[in-house]
């Protein structure tokens, strides 16, 4: 009991250290780099006011899907956080959420409450869960050309709710770590620091 102890102060000790260097190493490369405002509201609605707004036709979803995507666009240069999209396919998606809706036969918006609660919402989900026809590497090398041939279960949910997937996000190998690097992908960085992972 004392020896298990006594392991688990080292590794702790170990971690801090390690964690200490690359802080170190994160702050003497440089000034964070900073991200670009958020300039659409759209982007800090959340799911379900997203979903209610594109029920009620105040929104349509291909407007929501293409805030994401420009946003997406405008900050991966910076951190880094996207492996695979699926761009053109979600908007092609929302592009018929917005025509069921437009149609004589377009279910009430309390039907669709209940019955696709997350309808014509984007969503992105982790590289080591499974989307058909997309990568699927969990960060690691040797999956580089792996690609799913159908959903993971997750993803079957938020697709029979009504959520439209756009891309992928970076993991760590496996997703064994608290931060997203791998020798695949490289890191991402933290949003809120950029020296920081």
């Amino acid at each position: 009991m004392q020896t298990r102890q006594i392991l688990n102060v080292f590794h702790r000790l170990l971690e801090l250290v390690v964690r200490g260097i690359f802080l170190l190493v994160a702050y003497i490369s440089g000034p964070a780099e900073a991200q670009p405002p958020i300039k659409d509201l759209t982007l800090l609605h959340s799911a379900t006011t997203l979903a209610l707004k594109i029920r009620n036709k105040q929104l349509t979803s291909e407007e929501v899907v293409s805030s994401y995507i420009e946003r997406i666009k405008e900050i991966q240069p910076i951190l880094n956080c996207i492996v695979a999209d699926r761009f053109a396919e979600a908007l092609e998606e929302a592009r018929k959420c917005d025509q069921l809706l437009k149609s004589q036969d377009a279910p009430s918006a309390d039907l669709l409450a209940k019955e696709k609660p997350l309808f014509g919402v984007p969503f992105t989900t982790k590289d080591c869960i499974a989307m058909a026809n997309m990568q699927h590497t969990a960060g690691l090398v040797i999956r580089k050309n792996i690609v799913a041939n159908r959903d993971a279960e997750a993803i079957k949910l938020m697709r029979s709710a009504g959520a439209i997937p756009l891309a992928l996000t970076n993991v760590s190998e496996l997703a064994m770590w608290w931060e997203s690097s791998n020798c695949l992908f490289g890191t991402t960085k933290n949003p809120y620091n950029t020296r920081v992972f």
